[in-house]
């Protein structure tokens, strides 16, 4: 009996991390669709909440485009907004693996651009105040 009580609750303890970790797996993947929804919104304020204002962040595709630190990369889109501030139509993102890690986060995903292009992207998160921000977003 009193391994049958044990082996219940471990069964209730591994239940509930799995949820959690679904849980969570769920509000990256949002911040990660919010991000490139409002990006292609030209949604400034909304896609900028998006990101951890530091030093530390990284966008670009890490090779000859990139840019680190929050104060150049929000500069840069301020302007690209300000230049380009059409609406366009957002890729489709799908295949998440996402690694999830206390407030840590790494996800690898395929983007298809509306012109047929596939890509691979990784983007790492860091959770702030009981909220995913972004802190890197590579892509090819």
């Amino acid at each position: 009996m009193k391994q049958l009580g044990l082996l219940l609750l471990f069964s209730l303890i591994t239940s509930y991390s799995i949820v959690a970790q679904d849980s969570e797996k769920a509000s990256v993947i949002q911040v990660i669709e919010n991000e490139h929804n409002f990006f292609c919104e030209r949604q400034y304020d909304q896609w900028a909440a998006t990101y951890d204002h530091t030093e530390n962040i990284l966008w670009g595709n890490g090779v000859g485009f990139s840019m680190r630190g929050w104060e150049m990369v929000s500069k840069e889109f301020k302007t690209y907004f300000a230049d380009n501030p059409a609406p366009t139509k957002p890729s489709t993102i799908f295949d998440y693996e996402a690694t999830i890690n206390g407030d840590r986060a790494w996800v690898t995903s395929s983007q298809r651009n509306p012109n047929g292009n596939v890509g691979k992207r990784l983007t790492s998160l860091i959770k702030r105040e009981g909220e995913w921000k972004i802190v890197a977003l590579l892509f090819n």
